[in-house]
């Protein structure tokens, strides 16, 4: 009799696990702060904003006129005696040249170039955002996987008291061997599950080191908590919110002004640019039948063009050739639009999902399973439940609360990716505590 009290009273602590895992002593991971931190270290970042400084520093460069030219010669020298005050012709020169594109090419460069540097900063931005979903995306695969580490080792305890229990009440003749047996497997099965879930942490903590711009072996705390954000109404407006504010299309949108800048630019390729071009001749004094002979200095000036002499082969190549990248950056831009509405929808319908499962499990599935393990605890006690039918019970249980923390992880992924897509814009958040 004792023993049989001593097992229902072991029995009876079964109905802890329905409870939320409580935290550790370890140190709690805050999510705001690594997405701080990731923005802050994060390396890709850092290259994305030096590559930002670079494309502004070429704004400038873009609408400035070529160096000039200086030049520095002699001009008709005598080759028997090179004597500089023999032939009046003779002089030394000092010139500067100076080239000029025609007229509207300059600013059609310098606003190609703005392109460009506003095209670095939306990819800048794109990218920041990209980094904080996935430090949010591996902060959820932690929390889950820290949660269902924690049952898992709960379970275990428990199925350790259920086999002794069992094997004590076979000891003395009031139990059946297979429910020692059935205890074993199921605590062998469970110390499987926490080295496949122990593997699949330190993956999941490598991840999320490497975005900190951590060593990928320095230890992390636990997840305990996350921002549980419910969905908007209506998922048309949040595509259109995406389609308006998305980091992606401002990127497509600058990169089919810079195109559009470079068409224009290839159409002024067959009007000709200049140089112009001067030059100062200093000429020396001549002895000439015994007299010194004084001669004025020369200038010189001149302008220059090209001749677009070969444009079929080479200015309508080039138009032709601007011309085809316009209207593919266009495409492009119109494929990314379609691109982020349809994963808009995707993961509005995926998110959806999660959260009516998660509604689901937290007002239905679990508490009747944990009235169903309650029922076979009383059932237990008066010998009308046997023991496989009890651990088979205690088992739904811990498959449901890891499942619980699986929807919610997947739910909050979903949603990272859908405030992503939205430009980081976001709704306030709701804390899901531990």
């Amino acid at each position: 009799m004792k023993l049989k009290q001593t097992a229902l009273a072991i029995l009876a602590g079964a109905g802890v696990l329905l409870g939320l895992a409580e935290p550790s002593p370890a140190q709690e991971l805050k999510l705001g702060e690594l997405i701080q931190e990731a923005l802050a270290n994060n390396p890709e970042l850092k290259a994305r904003s030096r590559e930002l400084s670079a494309a502004s520093e070429r704004v400038p460069q873009a609408g400035a006129l070529p160096d000039p030219m200086l030049s520095l010669g002699v001009m008709s020298v005598p080759k028997d005696t090179l004597a500089l005050n023999r032939e009046p012709m003779t002089q030394t020169q000092v010139g500067v040249s100076q080239a000029f594109p025609f007229p509207g090419k300059r600013p059609l460069l310098t606003e190609a170039a703005r392109a460009q540097r506003d095209a670095a900063a939306a990819k800048q931005e794109a990218a920041r955002n990209r980094v904080a979903r996935e430090v949010r995306e591996a902060y959820l695969e932690l929390y889950y996987l820290d949660h269902a580490l924690e049952v898992t080792r709960r379970n275990q305890e428990l199925l350790k008291q259920y086999e002794q229990v069992a094997g004590a009440m076979y000891a003395v003749g009031k139990g059946l061997q297979q429910d020692v047996l059935k205890a074993q497997v199921e605590l062998s099965m469970l110390l499987d599950q926490e080295i496949g879930l122990t593997q699949e942490r330190e993956r999941a903590a490598a991840n999320l080191n490497r975005l900190l711009g951590r060593d990928p072996g320095q230890p992390l705390g636990q997840a305990r908590t996350f921002e549980l954000v419910p969905l908007p109404a209506d998922a048309q407006k949040l595509a259109d919110q995406a389609a308006a504010q998305s980091p992606e299309l401002t990127l497509a949108d600058q990169m089919v002004t810079e195109s559009q800048a470079l068409e224009k630019l290839a159409r002024r390729s067959y009007y000709p640019d200049f140089a112009v071009m001067a030059s100062y001749g200093f000429r020396e004094d001549l002895e000439m039948g015994g007299k010194i002979v004084r001669q004025p200095d020369l200038v010189s000036g001149s302008v220059g063009f090209n001749l677009p002499l070969y444009s079929y082969r080479k200015q309508s190549r080039e138009k032709a050739e601007s011309q085809a990248r316009f209207q593919a950056r266009q495409y492009e831009r119109e494929d990314a639009a379609l691109r982020v509405r349809e994963e808009v929808r995707s993961r509005y319908a995926r998110a959806q999902q999660a959260w009516q499962e998660i509604q689901l499990y937290q007002a239905g599935i679990i508490p009747q399973s944990e009235n169903s393990l309650q029922s076979a605890l009383a059932g237990y006690q008066v010998n009308k439940v046997d023991f496989l039918t009890l651990l088979d019970n205690q088992k739904t249980l811990y498959d449901l609360e890891i499942k619980l923390r699986r929807l919610q992880a997947d739910y909050g992924q979903a949603y990272a990716r859908l405030d992503e897509l939205c430009g980081g814009a976001g709704l306030k958040p709701v804390t899901l505590e531990k």
